[in-house]
């Protein structure tokens, strides 16, 4: 599927940290950021998708809002691993299905 470029740019800082800390093979921006109707505040939705082999600590939303809290960015991560990822994007009413229709790839490995 395509997606036209994405009109606003994750903070680097953001991105950066994320890919850092949490070694991931995509990283997709989602919600109101990634549909061009974000407000003054509204928050960074990134849906990181990891590899198979990551531990089930990497993939707790606690520890990954841990990992970019101390940046002051208002951001809520949801990691999945690929697999998962691969397999829900296809089935209705998933974060994955909705990430594939609004939501714009930002990192790739």
């Amino acid at each position: 599927m395509l997606h036209p470029p994405v009109t606003e740019e994750v903070p680097e800082p953001l991105l950066f940290r994320i890919v850092e800390k949490m070694r991931p093979v995509e990283v997709w921006l989602f919600g109101s950021r990634a549909r061009g109707t974000a407000r003054p505040g509204s928050d960074w939705d990134l849906l990181v998708v990891l590899p198979d082999d990551a531990i089930d600590d990497d993939l707790d939303l606690m520890h990954a809002w841990q990992i970019v809290r101390d940046l002051r960015i208002p951001t809520d991560v949801y990691p999945v691993r690929q697999s998962e990822f691969e397999e829900a994007r296809s089935h209705a009413g998933t974060l994955a299905r909705t990430v594939m229709h609004e939501g714009r790839r930002v990192y790739a490995r």
